[in-house]
């Protein structure tokens, strides 16, 4: 998911998006998961907002800056959770494990529009702004191994694991929440959570 182009600067503090600009990708989050990326306009995320097309402009200039915004948005956002639970005092390795695994589903289930657009629509991002975006989810995908690695050093996951195979299938299953979250009504966030724990923590423990 890395590029290969110099990374640019990742700090600590989530991209500055004012209550507008929120309600604003998400709008265009929900038009771009239902109609796809191409298939639809600002017009049409001005009409699913409800404001004039121009208000628009006051802060996106384009349908490509909205993209990289709901990306932006999402990708610091996973990176701030899961910083912010390996950096706990207390709890097991494992404990963090399965709290990064709500953490990575939570959108999927509560803000299922949002999310899909975040996985699926940011392949249509090009230059800079793909690369700024696939920065962002290599830095997430190192956080996971380093978290990976000191549950081997522990003893509590077993020390076979290939660390980046095992980041791989985690992240995977995990994000194909969006893929079919949409077609299980009803489904809670704390049976995802629970099942996906379960399975892939089992398969990741010290025996």
């Amino acid at each position: 998911m890395s590029e290969t182009d110099a990374s640019p600067v990742l700090t600590d503090k989530i991209a500055d998006f004012s209550t507008r600009k929120l309600e604003l990708i998400e709008g265009a989050a929900e038009v771009f998961a239902r109609a796809g990326y191409h298939g639809c306009s600002m017009r049409d995320v001005a009409e699913r907002i409800g404001i004039r097309q121009s208000s628009i402009y006051h802060h996106f200039r384009s349908k490509d800056e909205m993209l990289l915004a709901i990306c932006t948005y999402g990708g610091e956002a996973f990176l701030r959770n899961i910083r912010a639970i390996r950096a706990e005092k207390n709890g097991t390795r494992l404990a963090k494990i399965e709290a990064v695994i709500r953490a990575h589903i939570t959108p999927y289930v509560l803000r299922q529009h949002y999310a899909y657009s975040f996985v699926f629509m940011r392949q249509h991002l090009t230059g800079k702004a793909k690369v700024a975006v696939s920065h962002l989810s290599r830095a997430y995908e190192q956080e996971l191994e380093e978290l990976l690695c000191e549950g081997m050093e522990s003893g509590e996951l077993d020390p076979g694991i290939d660390v980046r195979m095992a980041t791989f299938a985690l992240i995977g299953m995990c994000n194909s929440v969006s893929f079919w979250a949409r077609r299980e009504p009803g489904i809670s966030l704390d049976r995802v959570a629970m099942g996906f724990a379960h399975t892939l923590i089992q398969g990741l423990r010290a025996r």
